[in-house]
């Protein structure tokens, strides 16, 4: 340890103001040369210190403040601040060596055994790092302790991850992992989905626009002056914006106010109309929650049916490749030909090409639906644990034998719309009539004051909306045909919907009581143990393993198509959730 009496003291034991530097010091004038004085205190005792212009014989009680000094002194420290300017220290972080780590360990080692407990070392038992793994490893601890350990480990973590920034800039990914149902899922993406909340928002505008329908017109104020003088009005002199004899006399003020009246009922007429297409707006989102709930789960579906399919497309690869490889050394030891290893060879490339067309399926999939449900690559990583096991509809809760209750939101809107044109025909009629505009006007001219009011009309003489009203007609009898045409497509749908929906249950009940995927399993390895024990050829082995990668492709692709008939016949009938 570096006490600061050492550092005060040369080599020689004398104060370091004691020296040969300080006493034959020559750039000082002379009146500082002296700067090494011996302050006396009350108690008689004596400490050296560098004080500029004052002698040896100074009393501690006699100090005074002198100006000059001071200014002296401080100009001084400023021209050498000037000629030697501070610069900012800048800290470098220096990575920790094995061999120091090493002394680290040691030396808090030799400070523990002779009872020094400064936490300065390094104990390997006492370590964050050491207490987190003997955490993983154990399986007893309770859940206090198990808290405690990783709050302890926090600093620890921190202090790595500085470490590894500064030796390297690694890209890591903290996404989570979404193993979310549909059901989770679809809630998620209306709530957050900025695809689905901008499709929201047509209602706040259409809203406004009711608002906006149910405001009469706002009243207008009017202010005249009349009977300003000017020049030239007479014999007498000219006077501006003043009174002048020779114009009329005094000038007449005349404030007025005026006012549109409703009086064919334009505006309640107007805000029906309004109000209806609000409600068509309103339905006309409920169809495209309906639509964006259908694609948002068909996607689903499908991206579980392609991992599957991507898994066991990958498995048949890499067991081709472990054939191929064996095949290999059996040509270099002359048992099979080179023939039989290149034709294995070529077939492998069309595996491997199945592989990769199931991953690049996945991959147009995974975009779809990431756009749908509003999640990010960098925000979480698709690991759904829903499995693909069959279900009747009877366990999904759909009777088709019985009639189902259609709910369609888009039959609902184009009813809404047929309301709303309906109305429209006796709007445009009636905004063709135009407004009754009443008014009052309060005159004063000099010392008269008088009144009036006025009312005005328009005559429906030429124009009375001839063309509007005729085009509301027509527009009228569009949503007419319409909605005709619409509720014969909804019931086509959901006839074909149910139809198919009805084969795939079929198909695929047939499937399990057969026991399909257990037999198919059975075969593929009966067939590999007897191309172990020599009793087929290798192309009859990869012939089976061909046929059970098939089998399992084509079950599943059923389904599928299965769930995704059953997301059809929903969205047909007007069921959105599990709920409805």
């Amino acid at each position: 340890m570096v006490s600061s009496q050492n550092v005060l003291k040369n080599p020689k034991e004398e104060s370091f103001f004691e020296n040969e530097f300080f006493s034959e010091l020559k750039i000082f004038p002379n009146s500082y040369r002296n700067g090494i004085g011996t302050l006396k205190s009350g108690d008689h005792s004596k400490f050296r210190i560098f004080f500029f212009g004052k002698s040896e014989n100074c009393d501690i009680r006699n100090l005074r403040f002198k100006p000059g000094r001071f200014v002296n002194v401080l100009f001084l420290f400023g021209f050498l601040g000037f000629v030697f300017p501070p610069s900012p220290i800048y800290t470098e972080v220096i990575p920790l060596e094995s061999g120091a780590v090493e002394e680290k360990k040691k030396s808090f080692n030799e400070k523990k055994s002779q009872g020094d407990r400064t936490p300065t070392g390094f104990d390997e038992k006492n370590s964050s790092i050491f207490q987190e793994e003997k955490t993983q490893s154990s399986q007893t601890q309770t859940q206090s302790q198990s808290s405690q350990t990783q709050t302890q480990t926090q600093p620890s973590q921190t202090q790595t991850q500085s470490q590894n920034t500064t030796n390297a800039n690694p890209i890591s990914f903290t996404g989570k992992i979404i193993d979310w149902d549909v059901e989770k899922l679809t809630e998620y993406a209306v709530a957050n989905n900025p695809l689905y909340l901008a499709e929201k928002q047509n209602m706040g505008i259409e809203r406004g626009k009711v608002i906006t329908a149910s405001l009469y017109k706002n009243p207008v104020v009017q202010f005249q002056q009349q009977f300003i003088g000017v020049p030239g009005g007479g014999p007498s002199d000219p006077n501006f914006l003043g009174a002048n004899r020779s114009q009329g006399g005094s000038m007449e003020l005349a404030p007025g106010l005026y006012q549109d009246l409703d009086i064919y009922g334009v505006v309640s007429l107007r805000s029906k109309v309004a109000k209806k297409s609000f409600e068509a707006v309103w339905v006309e989102f409920d169809n495209f929650d309906r639509l964006f709930r259908l694609r948002l789960r068909q996607n689903y579906w499908a991206y579980l049916f392609l991992t599957n399919l991507v898994d066991y497309n990958k498995e048949f690869y890499e067991n081709y490749s472990d054939l191929l490889e064996l095949t290999k050394f059996r040509v270099e030891k002359g048992d099979i030909s080179p023939l039989e290893f290149e034709r294995l060879e070529l077939e492998r490339i069309q595996v491997e090409k199945f592989y990769r067309d199931a991953l690049v399926r996945r991959q147009f999939v995974e975009k779809e639906l990431r756009i749908l449900s509003g999640i990010r690559e960098a925000e979480g990583i698709f690991a759904f644990k829903t499995e693909m096991k069959f279900k009747s509809l009877e366990d999904l809760g759909l009777k088709l034998k019985e009639t189902a209750p259609v709910n369609r939101p888009d039959i609902a809107a184009l009813e809404e719309r047929v309301k709303e044109k309906k109305l429209n025909i006796d709007l445009q009629r009636r905004e063709a009539l135009g407004y009754l505009q009443v008014g009052g006007e309060w005159r004063i001219k000099g010392n008269e004051h008088y009144a009036g009011v006025f009312a005005t009309i328009p005559l429906p003489v030429n124009d009375r909306g001839q063309g509007k009203v005729l085009s509301a007609k027509e527009e009228y009898k569009k949503f007419e045909l319409a909605l005709e045409a619409k509720k014969r497509e909804v019931n086509e749908e959901i006839e074909a919907s149910k139809k198919e929906l009805l084969a795939r249950e079929e198909l695929l009940a047939k499937y399990e009581r057969i026991d399909l995927l257990q037999k198919n399993k059975q075969l593929e390895q009966k067939s590999r143990i007897a191309y172990v024990r020599g009793a087929s050829d290798q192309v009859t082995f990869l012939q089976a393993e061909k046929n059970y990668l098939i089998v399992l492709r084509d079950y599943y692709e059923v389904l599928y198509l299965y769930y995704n008939a059953v997301e059809i016949y929903k969205a047909a009938v007007g069921k959105k959730t599990e709920r409805d």
